[in-house]
C-alpha cells in the first residue's frame, strides 16, 4: 500500500484540473475535443497514471535491499 494514499475525491480533482488546463491550452470546452487532444499526444489519464506509478513503486520495493522497505513488505 503506498504511503498516503489518494481518496477518489482527490484523484478526481487533478482530473478534473489536467482536463482544465487542457481546455484552456487548447481554448475549448469541449471534453470531447480534450479527450482527443490528450489521445494524440500520448497522454496518459491521472488515474491511470496513479495506478502505474503506485504498481511501480510495489515492484521496485519488493525487489529493494533498503531495510525498511524489507520490514515494510514482509507485513
Amino acid at each position: 500500500m503506498p504511503t498516503w494514499p489518494l481518496l477518489s475525491l482527490n484523484k478526481q480533482f487533478l482530473e478534473f484540473t489536467v482536463t482544465r488546463i487542457f481546455m484552456n491550452i487548447f481554448r475549448t470546452g469541449s471534453p470531447t475535443i480534450v479527450q482527443e487532444c490528450q489521445l494524440n499526444f500520448n497522454f496518459v489519464p491521472i488515474q491511470l497514471q496513479i495506478i502505474i506509478r503506485t504498481a511501480r513503486f510495489l515492484q521496485k520495493s519488493i525487489v529493494s535491499e533498503n531495510s525498511a522497505l524489507c520490514l515494510h513488505n514482509s507485513n
